[in-house]
């Protein structure tokens, strides 16, 4: 048996509109790096790109990929 679905099966995903506020948990100001995969994970180029974006604000994904102009949403 297959687990490969047709279109017409899979339930469309919902979306939250733009104007939900997102809500932060408390983080610390600084993070120390102590182990080789927190090294390895910062150090990819992608990651660090991200990283920058949320460096001072929260960013939906929607918004990470417009930075990165992966995104033609409207």
């Amino acid at each position: 048996m297959s687990n490969t679905r047709h279109s017409s099966e899979i339930a469309a995903i919902e979306i939250l509109p733009e104007d939900i506020p997102v809500t932060m948990p408390e983080l610390p100001v600084r993070f120390t790096l102590d182990t080789v995969q927190q090294f390895k994970a910062t150090s990819d180029s992608t990651r660090s790109r991200i990283l920058g974006i949320i460096q001072h604000q929260p960013a939906t994904a929607k918004q990470i990929a417009a930075d990165f102009g992966e995104c033609s949403c409207a």
